[in-house]
Parts: C-alpha cells; sequence; structure tokens
C-alpha cells in the first residue's frame, strides 16, 4: 500500500513538474530535429527522387526519405505527451487557425501577383479554407486532434495499462502493419494515424513511461530499429533492382511512409529527450516555436510546385558524389530563413490577431454571463 501510495506521489510530482517548470527545452530541440528531417524528406520526396537512377545515391535518398514519417510521428507524440493533460482552448485553437490562414492567403496573393495568374472562385475557396479544403494535410490532422482531444483523452483515461497497451498493438497493426508488410489497406479517413501516435504519447505521460535510469536503454533500442530499418529499405530496393518486384508493400516509400518500426524510432528519440537532464533554453523555445511556419511555408502547395525543381534543382545532383551536402546545405537554409519570416510574423501580425482574438472571447464570455444572469433573474 505504502509502495503504491508512494508511486502516486511520485507520479503526481511529475505531472505538476510538467506544468510548473513550462517548456522543456530537451522536447522542444527534439521539434526542430522533427522539423528538418521533414525538409530533408521533401527534398528527396519531391525533389531527387522525381528522376529516375540508381546507384549510391538513390539508397541514401531513400534511407533519409523516413524523415517525412519520422518527424510527423515524432510531432504528433508530443501533441499527445502535453495535450493529454492540458485544456485546449477556443484561443488555440484560433491561433493556428490563424497562422494557417495566414500563410495560405498570403503565400497565395504574393505569388499570383507575382507570376500574374488568374484567380479564380475555385482558388480561393482552395487557400481561404486551408483546414476544410485539406491543403496542409498535417494542418487538418492538427487541428481535428485538438478539436476531439478532449474526447480522446477521456478515452485514454477510462483505460487500464492493459487496455490500453492492447489498444495501441491493435491501431499499429491496421494502420501501420499490413499497410506496410501485406500491402493491406483498411478503408479509413488519414486521421487514424495520427490519432494512434497522440495516444502513444498520451499513454507515455499517463504511465509515467519515461526513466533517467533507462538511457542507455533507450539509446540501444533507437539503433536497433535504426539499423533494421536501414536494412529494410537497403535490401528492399537492391530485391528490386534485380527482380523487379516489391518484397514489402507495393513499393520502398510505403515501407517507410507506414512502417512500423520508425514509429518505434520516434518513441526511443521521445523517451530519450524526456529522460535526459531538462535543459532551460530561450533561444531553443524561440526557434522551436517556429517550426509550425518553417512547414506552412515550405511545404505550401504553391511553393512547393518549384522549390524543389526549379529553385533548387535536387535532381542535378542524383550523380553527384556531394549530393548529400548539398541536401543539408539546402534543408538549413530553407529551415532558417522560413523561422525567420515565422518570428517576424509572431512578434507582428500574430500579436494584432491575437489581442482581436481575445477581445472577442471576452466579448462572447460577458454576452453568456449576461445571458446566464437574465436567466436566473427569471
Amino acid at each position: 500500500m505504502n509502495v503504491l501510495k508512494s508511486k502516486t506521489t511520485f507520479l503526481n510530482k511529475d505531472m505538476s513538474l510538467v506544468k510548473k517548470n513550462g517548456r522543456n527545452s530537451n522536447v522542444e530541440l527534439l521539434r526542430i530535429i522533427a522539423m528538418i528531417v521533414i525538409i530533408i524528406h521533401h527534398y528527396m520526396y519531391h525533389g531527387l527522387l522525381k528522376t529516375e537512377f540508381y546507384n549510391i545515391n538513390y539508397y541514401i535518398a531513400n534511407i533519409l526519405s523516413i524523415g517525412g514519417a519520422l518527424g510527423v510521428d515524432i510531432f504528433f507524440i508530443i501533441s499527445g505527451y502535453y495535450i493529454y493533460k492540458s485544456k485546449i482552448t477556443a484561443r488555440k485553437i484560433l491561433r493556428i487557425e490563424g497562422q494557417v490562414l495566414f500563410y495560405s492567403i498570403s503565400i497565395f496573393i504574393i505569388l499570383s501577383m507575382i507570376f500574374k495568374t488568374q484567380i479564380n472562385i475555385q482558388n480561393c475557396i482552395y487557400y481561404f479554407g486551408p483546414i476544410s479544403k485539406n491543403l496542409y494535410w498535417f494542418a487538418t490532422a492538427y487541428m481535428l486532434i485538438m478539436i476531439f482531444s478532449k474526447y480522446i483523452n477521456k478515452l485514454a483515461d477510462s483505460l487500464e495499462k492493459m487496455e490500453f497497451k492492447i489498444l495501441i498493438f491493435t491501431l499499429l497493426i491496421i494502420y501501420f502493419t499490413l499497410p506496410t508488410y501485406l500491402n493491406i489497406r483498411v478503408p479509413a479517413v488519414f486521421i487514424e494515424r495520427s490519432v494512434t501516435l497522440y495516444l502513444i504519447g498520451a499513454y507515455i505521460r499517463k504511465y509515467n513511461i519515461s526513466n533517467k535510469e533507462n538511457k542507455a536503454k533507450y539509446k540501444k533500442k533507437l539503433l536497433l530499429y535504426f539499423t533494421l530499418n536501414t536494412v529494410i529499405i537497403i535490401a528492399t530496393i537492391y530485391i528490386h533492382h534485380i527482380s523487379k518486384h516489391y518484397v514489402l508493400g507495393n513499393e520502398t516509400f510505403s515501407v517507410q511512409q507506414e512502417n512500423p518500426i520508425i514509429v518505434l524510432i520516434a518513441i526511443y528519440m521521445f523517451l530519450l529527450a524526456i529522460s535526459a537532464k531538462e535543459i532551460k533554453s530561450k533561444v531553443i523555445n524561440t526557434i522551436s516555436s517556429t517550426t509550425f511556419g518553417v512547414y506552412l511555408i515550405h511545404d505550401n502547395p504553391i511553393i512547393r510546385l518549384f522549390l524543389w525543381e526549379i529553385i533548387v534543382g535536387c535532381t542535378q545532383y542524383s550523380d553527384k558524389p556531394y549530393m548529400i551536402v548539398s541536401c543539408i546545405g539546402t534543408t538549413l537554409l530553407i529551415f532558417v530563413a522560413c523561422s525567420i519570416i515565422d518570428l517576424i510574423r509572431i512578434c507582428t501580425i500574430e500579436k494584432i490577431y491575437m489581442k482581436v482574438v481575445d477581445k472577442v472571447i471576452e466579448k462572447i464570455k460577458k454576452l453568456k454571463q449576461k445571458k446566464l444572469l437574465r436567466i436566473e433573474l427569471r
């Protein structure tokens, strides 16, 4: 009984620390790394791999392409970990909505003016309603997660540890393992993987899975799964090259996109971040706050059209020995440039926008109070 009480006390202390100490810079650094590997994935997927070639660079490109799935997995696990014990307010949702709208509309208008593109109603509906029109799939999924987090969290709270494990394991089998290894796809919407990853983050938070004493174990597991995933990709590419048949799934990209091993890599990267000695860095936290903006700018459908193939010209590096240097250099340049743009937006446009949002929310609250008062007086 005393052991159970001490464990509960330790867990409560751990939860309170997350709230009191604010943003853990270890996790914020992981966000930055996640966005960098996502950009690397886009360099490969939207650029280099658009051309047909087969050499050592092709293997490197496919191995690095896991960054897309890995980065997204990390972001949703982090979301599950933090949102599970927090309240999502209308203010938070409107802030995200405002950011997505700002980049969607401004990029559309600016580039339409530069290239003198004819603006029609269909384009306006698409770029003026980015969330509902799924302009950015990640933004739409994240917004839905925020809206329904209250109910997902209630589900997580109601589950016993074994039930929680079974649920996560089942979801990983259905939405990650079967599509990857057997090419069996269960009909569903795109949100199901996001919810699975969110629940993993919530599970880690609920049962305080992270342990500083297990850091060495996390590192070994991370290295093991990364090596295993790399071997699978190399073997799949080689076998396809000599036989013209895919051993796993129906293409090498699907192995990476839905591979459950990448989920395990993301989990152990996250466990390493939260089990490491906590650091507090305003610089890291500030840069981390721009990662969503970096995504919204560089992966905007219009920007994407000419960024990778025309401006960067990724395909020209397919047979170059310095392809990896080009990839890393381009990725860092894009990250820094987009991060600076988003910092300017945060310090200017967002401040004005959030003042308006706060005033509107305050007015709605006052109207509600007046209505309740009238009901009570009656």
